[in-house]
């Protein structure tokens, strides 16, 4: 029965080597351990030291103040009037064309004044009135707005 040889692995051109030479027969690198000599460092040692201590932790540049932060509350309020530019008219606009729509397809389909749905059609003038300034308030603020 035969038994395998083992083998360690040369750090310099890993190459095979058994375990009972101390130079790799490949690049005649030692391969034994380390001598450690008075005032000599380990060659394998990193070349630094790790010591742990405490540090302070710098403050982060991007941190808020207080006084940045009441800065900001306007932009807050800006926001939300940006926001009302934008609803308002479109509300507007919405309700405007609704109205529109509906007054002309009273005008369109009704039959002999009523429409199918029992809504008289005598007052389709009526919500084409109504739509007309929604309408053009609607437009007409949604152009002047920014955004």
């Amino acid at each position: 029965m035969s038994t395998t040889q083992k083998k360690k692995l040369c750090w310099n051109c890993e190459g095979r080597v058994s375990f009972e030479e101390e130079n790799c027969p490949y690049c005649s690198v030692y391969l034994g351990p380390a001598l450690e000599e008075e005032g000599k460092q380990d060659v394998l040692a990193p070349p630094y030291q790790i010591v742990e201590e405490e540090q302070e932790v710098p403050e982060s540049p991007y941190q808020m103040e207080n006084d940045q932060v009441e800065e900001d509350a306007p932009e807050l309020d800006e926001a939300k009037s940006d926001m009302r530019q934008v609803v308002l008219p479109l509300g507007m606009l919405s309700a405007g064309s609704l109205f529109f729509l509906f007054g002309l397809m009273l005008l369109i389909f009704s039959d002999h004044g009523t429409l199918t749905l029992s809504w008289s059609a005598d007052y389709w003038y009526l919500y084409v009135l109504l739509a007309l300034p929604a309408l053009l308030f609607g437009w007409v603020s949604l152009g002047s707005s920014e955004t």
